[in-house]
């Protein structure tokens, strides 16, 4: 495996949803976590559509 400098994310979920997510990127030839970051991201994109950039700002400042 190889080394990143990315952020490291965890997060809890049931057994069947991370049996899920395996199939899922096994049938892509991905690992979990490069899907993951591409779920997460699309994700992203949507919320930041749906708001204004002054509230996204605004979180982003409370942290």
């Amino acid at each position: 495996m190889g080394v990143t400098k990315k952020a490291k994310v965890m997060f809890t979920c049931e057994h069947e949803t991370k049996s899920d997510l395996e199939a899922w990127a096994k049938s892509e030839r991905r690992t979990v976590s490069n899907l993951v970051e591409g779920v997460v991201v699309a994700a992203l994109a949507n919320w930041k559509e749906s708001v204004s950039p002054d509230a996204i700002a605004k979180n982003k400042s409370n942290d």
